[in-house]
């Protein structure tokens, strides 16, 4: 989805410097970001769907021998790591994603700051970004009341 956030962050940059020049334009840019917004939309009820149909007795938490998310999918790890010194197994929560698998069988995890140097033991999908409602006027009324002020 990130992709596709970007996407639209492009359309919408699109739109605002189309505005002054071509409202043609501007107007298939906003169908085009109309078009792309509602399968985004489709997809998060299916994901959100899929997921309720899973198993919820862990919160939501898949163990890694039950399961592995899609390679290159950004998920949350529950992740455990031994401290011989203090003798104390510690948990630790992170984003990463699913890389691939080593030649012993196991679930490589990686993360902005590399392998965690732990035990993967669960993981879950990571929660929809939240999205402010966005304004419904169109932009050339947006422009227009900056200039225009009836009083």
């Amino acid at each position: 989805m990130n992709v596709l956030e970007k996407i639209l962050e492009e359309i919408e940059e699109e739109i605002r410097d189309s505005i002054p020049f071509s409202e043609q334009r501007a107007d298939g840019l906003r169908k085009a970001r109309d078009i792309i917004r509602k399968h985004m939309d489709d997809l998060s009820r299916e994901n959100s769907q899929e997921n309720a149909r899973l198993p919820r007795d862990n919160d939501g938490w898949i163990p890694v021998e039950e399961r592995l998310p899609e390679p290159s999918c950004d998920v949350l790890v529950q992740w455990e790591k031994y401290e011989r010194y203090t003798d104390t197994i510690y948990t630790y929560m992170d984003k990463m994603w699913f890389d691939s698998m080593d030649e012993n069988g196991n679930a490589i995890f990686e993360t902005i700051g590399g392998t965690p140097n732990g035990k993967i033991i669960a993981w879950q999908p990571l929660p929809e970004p939240y999205r402010p409602e966005k304004e419904k006027s169109s932009c050339k009324e947006r422009i227009m009341s900056r200039f225009m002020k009836v009083e």
